[in-house]
């Protein structure tokens, strides 16, 4: 099932200024498309949802990494703390299956500070 936001107040992390009187698409947990309301497509198969100008932003990434540990078995702990290492074991997990599934590959930057 897709939705259709309307009346949204759309920030885009990309525009320097939020965007008033717009509309997101979203399909399959995606966002498919946006746009001014004085553009708003025909979807007849969308849920509709006025959101009387509330804020609407793509999901954060938090881009705080340190790659200096890229596997358990690099990562100094002790061996006693089976629910730490069961936690970074599905967050490197995690942080591998998000890098393999950016596109397009090679958007991504590392930015070594000191």
């Amino acid at each position: 099932m897709r939705t259709l936001m309307t009346h949204a107040t759309l920030i885009d992390g990309v525009q320097p200024a939020s965007r008033p009187e717009s509309w997101v698409l979203i399909g399959d947990g995606r966002i498919e498309a946006t746009g001014p309301m004085a553009a708003r497509p025909e979807a007849p198969d969308a849920a509709v949802l006025d959101l009387g100008g509330a804020c609407v932003m793509p999901g954060l990434w938090d881009v705080h990494v340190h790659p200096d540990f890229l596997s358990l078995a690099e990562v100094p702990l002790p061996e006693t703390d089976a629910t730490y290492r069961t936690a970074l074991a599905r967050t490197i997990a995690r942080s591998r299956e998000r890098a393999a599934a950016i596109e397009p590959p090679g958007s991504t930057n590392l930015v070594v500070v000191g």
